[in-house]
């Protein structure tokens, strides 16, 4: 209200701290504060717009999203997975899995460790870290996990030990168990098929399309670019909870069916 400038000439600060042509009680700091306000108010005006924007642009993302990534046909149909679900599988198909399963596993760490390396905060970086300790051994910390009713669920007793298996916690706490990390429990699947650890997780036994699949994923699910890197996360996490766990499974259930020697399906 006090002030009023007038339109010849701007009014000019004192030695003293306030304009020459200002009242008395507009000292320079209630000026200062009066000037921030105005640049806070146009910088809102323009996160304002911007907001705007992304919210007209969203309907054509959202459309993009579901046809690239939720539309992709190893999403929604897997014809690899629905066919090893018939569970008429031989023994060297089912071998070539397990094979080229253990190449992925063991490539993934460097992508994960890739990720963890260039996360974009402290709660991102701690994220991959999880995964990452997780599938090297280290057992989620659960504070139920001992409860007597879970120690005898059964959904993960083929072929794992309870006292080294935890989905659900944190690995702040946990404790690694060399039998944890789950290589090794793909080393017991090869084991049973007839593989050896010389047989399996290095890049030479790896298929080509395997190598493209690892290669990629180590530059774009591991790039330095936080929304590179957030995109790859989306695509894999939305891949690999879409239900072809399950295929694999019913897969190894009828497998199991005609073997003398039981595959271990707890992984």
């Amino acid at each position: 209200r006090d002030f009023r400038p007038s339109a010849s000439r701007p009014p000019r600060l004192s030695a003293q701290g306030r304009s020459s042509r200002l009242p008395a009680q507009m000292p320079a700091t209630r000026l200062l504060v009066l000037l921030l306000a105005l640049v806070a108010a146009s910088a809102f005006e323009q996160k304002l717009l911007i907001a705007r924007k992304t919210a007209a642009s969203w309907p054509g993302f959202a459309s993009k999203v579901n046809r690239v990534v939720l539309g992709h046909p190893v999403v929604t149909s897997n014809a690899y997975t629905k066919w090893f679900q018939e569970g008429a599988v031989s023994d060297a198909e089912a071998r070539d899995l397990i094979v080229q399963f253990s190449v992925f596993s063991n490539l993934f760490l460097e992508a994960q460790l890739a990720n963890v390396i260039n996360a974009g905060s402290r709660e991102e970086m701690r994220e991959g870290k999880e995964i990452l300790a997780n599938k090297l051994g280290v057992v989620n910390n659960n504070h139920h996990r001992h409860h007597p009713a879970r120690a005898r669920e059964p959904s993960l007793a083929d072929g794992l030990d309870h006292e080294i298996v935890a989905t659900e916690g944190t690995i702040e706490g946990g404790i690694f168990h060399f039998r944890a990390g789950h290589y090794e429990w793909l080393l017991d699947i090869g084991e049973t098929l007839g593989l050896g650890f010389d047989d399996m997780g290095k890049r030479r036994h790896g298929a080509p399309t395997t190598l493209h699949f690892c290669d990629a994923l180590r530059v774009i699910y591991g790039s330095e670019d936080p929304e590179t890197a957030l995109a790859a996360s989306f695509a894999v996490e939305n891949w690999a909870a879409a239900g072809f766990w399950d295929e694999l499974i019913e897969g190894w259930k009828g497998i199991n069916a005609k073997r003398d020697t039981r595959v271990p399906v707890g992984f």
